[in-house]
């Protein structure tokens, strides 16, 4: 006698039914049934929308603060460096944490009014119920800490270009330090509040000692171009 195929209409309604089931219980789509057209655009329609995401996220990423910003406030010190314009240096410095601090706003408002609605754009509502209150609770923390993030690069990259990379790698030290404290001492303690606040904790701890020495640095450089106009025969 001839075996049906179990994918075959003759064959057990109730196996179909049970095969159906476990089967959309690993599927958001079925893309085995119904216009083509239609499940290749509402399938691909997630994909299209982080794409999307991402480059409005590359394009302030380029007009606002760390990409195109950064580098331009290290040659900025590099030059001004060379043509003896020390104040330029700190006048570039501080509008770039001028300008920053405006991003850091935007970011602010964005994580405090709207994360649980960009978090639905990746999850349905009870896949985001069970962790939006960890979410939010850690783009708040990140977002409120951005400014001293911003101190972090601008005024690394400000030392860098005045000729100081080894003094800009300590701050990096610094920050490794202070998130390795909290993740072996502080998480074991508090748990998730602990880690919420570990990078926080390691940018404060890297301008502590980046804030004075951009002064530092800005200041040697003055001394040393002040010798050299000394060393200079008069004509």
């Amino acid at each position: 006698m001839e075996r049906k195929p179990a994918c075959s209409s003759g064959a057990n309604p109730g196996a179909r039914r049970g095969e159906r089931a476990g089967r959309t219980g690993y599927m958001e789509k079925d893309l085995t049934s119904g216009s083509v057209l239609k499940n290749i655009f509402t399938f691909s329609l997630p994909y299209l929308l982080s794409y999307f995401l991402q480059t409005l996220y590359g394009m302030a990423d380029l007009f606002l603060v760390p990409s195109s910003m950064l580098s331009t406030v290290s040659a900025l010190g590099a030059q001004n460096i060379g043509a003896g314009k020390y104040d330029r240096i700190r006048q570039g410095t501080y509008a770039c944490l001028f300008i920053g601090i405006l991003y850091c706003v935007l970011y602010i408002l964005i994580a405090q009014f709207g994360t649980r609605y960009l978090s639905l754009l990746f999850m349905n509502a009870d896949e985001a119920a069970s962790v939006m209150s960890y979410t939010q609770q850690l783009n708040v923390a990140y977002a409120y800490a951005t400014p001293l993030l911003l101190g972090v690069n601008v005024l690394r990259l400000s030392i860098q270009g005045m000729g100081y990379s080894r003094l800009s790698l300590i701050s990096g030290l610094l920050e490794m330090l202070a998130r390795t404290a909290v993740s072996l001492w502080a998480v074991p303690a508090f748990g998730f509040d602990a880690a919420c606040l570990a990078s926080p904790l390691a940018w404060l701890l890297a301008d502590c000692f980046l804030v004075p020495g951009f002064y530092g640095c800005l200041n040697a450089r003055r001394r040393q171009a002040a010798r050299v106009r000394k060393e200079l025969p008069e004509e």
